[in-house]
C-alpha cells in the first residue's frame, strides 16, 4: 500500500480486472466502433476533471492491445515543453511501432523537417535577420521596406516546396501505417490536451487535422471540452468565440463515459488506504469517521475522494494512538480545505460564530440525507459549533443549535435536529467544557501542507 493509489490497470491479460468503477463495457462499445469504422476519425471522450478519463484509456489501451491493435499512448501535458509537438508524437510513433524499419520514419522525419519549425513573424523574422548587428537604427528603418518586400518573396517561394512536402508526408505516414498494421487501424490516444499550455494544446489539434488525416488512424482525445475551450479563447484572445464550433472541425465523434459508481470508488479507496483497519486497532469508532467522509464525498470527484481520503490517512495517522482530537472534525477540515477553501479561511480568521454557522449550513444545502445520515450530519455540526464556540462562548454554541424552527430545518436539507430523541446530548456537548478549540484541529490539519500528494 502506498500513499497514492497504485495504477488500476492490468498488464497481464485483464485489463479491467482491478476496475473499480464497471468500465469494460464502454471499452467493449468502443472497440466496436473503431472496428466498424478502421478508415479512421478523430473521437473525443469529453469528461470532467477528476472523474477517471486517464485510468480508462490507459486500461482500453491494454484491452485494445488484447484485441491485436497497436496503440500509441500520448501524454501531452506531460511534453508540452516542446516547442512543437509534431516531434512528440512522431517519437512516440517511432516508439510504438518499432524501429526495425527506420528507413518509413527517416522518410517521414525528412518530409516533416521542412515545416516542423516555429514559425517567427514576417517582420520580426526580418529585423531579426537583417537589423540584429546594425549599429545605426536610421539605417535599418531606410532598408526596412525592402527587407520586407525580400522577405515576403521568400515566403511566396517557399509555400509550393512547403505544400509538397506536407503531401509526402501524410504519404509517407499513409505507407508506414499499411507496413505496420496492415488489418487493423492504428488507435493513436492523446491524453490530458486540456491541461497543457493553451497554444501547445492548439497546436497538437491543428497538426492531427492537417498533417495526421490519413486512412487506417484514429485518434482519440481524452478532453475536458469546457477547460480545452478556454485554452482556444486564451490562444485567440476573445472569449467570444464559439469553442463548441471550433472543436467540430477537429473532433468527428464526441463521447462521454457515464457518471461512475461514486460510493464503490469510496469503499475501495477506504479499504485501500487502511483507514478501516487502522482506526479498530485503536479502538476508535471507524465507523462514524467513514460515515461523515462518505457523506461529505457523494458529489466530489474520483480524484477529489483519492486526493482527501489520502490526505485524511496521513492525518490518522500522525495523529498518533492517543489523540484527543476527534477525526471527524479533522476529516471535515481536510474536505473544507481542498474544496471550501474559502469556508476554511474563514475559519482561521475566526469570523462570528452565526455567519460561520450559516455557511456550514450553506455547504451542505445541496444534498440530500436520509433521516440516518441528517443525525450524522447533526453531530458534526453540533461537535463544529463545540470547539468553535471555544472563542465565541459556549452558550451561543447552544443558541444556534437551537435557533431554527422545525418546519425550517427540513427546508435547508441539512438536519431536523428537534426530531431527535439525542437533541439533550448534543445540547450537553457543547456545554460541556473543552481544552481544545477548533484552532488546535486546523493546526494539525495545516501540517499536512508539508506533504504533496
Amino acid at each position: 500500500m502506498s500513499i497514492r493509489i497504485e495504477n488500476l490497470w492490468d498488464d497481464n491479460g485483464n485489463p479491467f480486472g482491478k476496475c473499480k468503477l464497471e468500465r469494460e463495457p464502454y471499452a467493449e462499445v468502443l472497440t466496436s466502433l473503431v472496428e466498424n469504422y478502421p478508415s479512421g476519425f478523430v473521437l473525443a471522450i469529453n469528461n470532467k476533471w477528476g472523474t477517471g478519463k486517464t485510468t480508462f484509456v490507459q486500461m482500453w489501451k491494454r484491452y485494445l492491445k488484447e484485441k491485436a491493435f497497436q496503440t500509441v499512448y500520448f501524454n501531452a501535458w506531460e511534453n508540452d515543453f516542446e516547442d512543437n509537438p509534431l516531434v512528440a508524437i512522431i517519437g512516440e510513433l517511432k516508439a510504438s511501432l518499432g524501429n526495425e524499419d527506420s528507413e518509413g520514419f527517416e522518410k517521414l522525419i525528412d518530409a516533416a523537417a521542412t515545416f516542423s519549425k516555429s514559425i517567427i513573424p514576417a517582420l520580426l523574422k526580418g529585423a531579426i535577420k537583417n537589423y540584429i548587428d546594425t549599429e545605426v537604427v536610421v539605417e535599418a528603418i531606410s532598408q526596412g521596406s525592402k527587407g520586407l518586400i525580400e522577405i515576403f518573396d521568400k515566403e511566396v517561394n517557399e509555400y509550393a516546396t512547403k505544400k509538397q512536402n506536407i503531401q509526402a508526408f501524410k504519404n509517407n505516414l499513409t505507407e508506414l501505417l499499411q507496413q505496420k498494421t496492415p488489418e487493423k487501424p492504428l488507435v493513436f490516444i492523446i491524453d490530458e490536451l486540456d491541461r497543457c499550455r493553451p497554444n501547445y494544446a492548439v497546436s497538437v489539434l491543428e497538426q492531427v487535422k492537417h498533417l495526421f488525416s490519413v486512412p487506417n488512424i484514429v485518434f482519440v482525445l481524452s478532453i475536458d471540452k469546457q477547460q480545452l475551450g478556454h485554452a482556444i479563447c486564451g490562444v485567440y484572445g476573445s472569449a467570444n468565440i464559439d469553442t463548441t464550433e471550433y472543436l467540430r472541425r477537429f473532433i468527428d465523434i464526441e463521447y462521454s463515459l457515464p457518471e461512475p459508481n461514486n460510493e464503490k470508488f469510496f469503499n475501495y479507496l477506504y479499504q485501500y488506504y487502511g483507514l478501516d483497519s487502522f482506526l479498530q486497532s485503536i479502538s476508535s469508532d471507524e465507523i462514524e469517521l467513514k460515515n461523515v467522509l462518505r457523506l461529505l464525498l457523494t458529489n466530489a470527484t474520483l480524484r477529489q475522494q483519492e486526493k482527501i481520503l489520502s490526505y485524511t490517512r496521513i492525518a490518522v495517522r500522525t495523529l498518533g494512538y492517543n489523540t484527543q482530537l476527534d477525526l471527524r472534525i479533522i476529516a471535515f477540515l481536510i474536505y473544507v480545505k481542498f474544496l471550501q477553501e474559502d469556508f476554511y479561511n474563514d475559519l482561521k480568521r475566526h469570523i462570528p460564530i452565526d455567519k460561520m454557522h450559516q455557511q456550514f449550513i450553506d455547504i451542505l444545502q445541496g444534498y440530500t440525507f436520509s433521516n440516518d445520515e441528517n443525525e450524522i450530519v447533526a453531530w458534526l455540526e453540533c461537535l463544529l459549533l463545540k470547539y468553535y464556540s471555544y472563542n465565541w462562548g459556549r452558550a451561543k454554541g447552544h443558541e444556534l443549535l437551537l435557533k431554527q424552527p422545525v418546519e425550517k430545518l427540513s427546508d435547508v436539507k441539512v438536519r431536523i435536529l428537534l426530531k431527535y430523541s439525542s437533541e439533550q446530548q448534543m445540547i450537553d456537548t457543547i456545554q460541556r467544557f473543552s481544552r481544545l478549540s477548533l484552532d488546535d484541529f486546523i493546526k494539525k490539519v495545516d501540517m499536512l501542507d508539508n506533504f504533496l500528494v
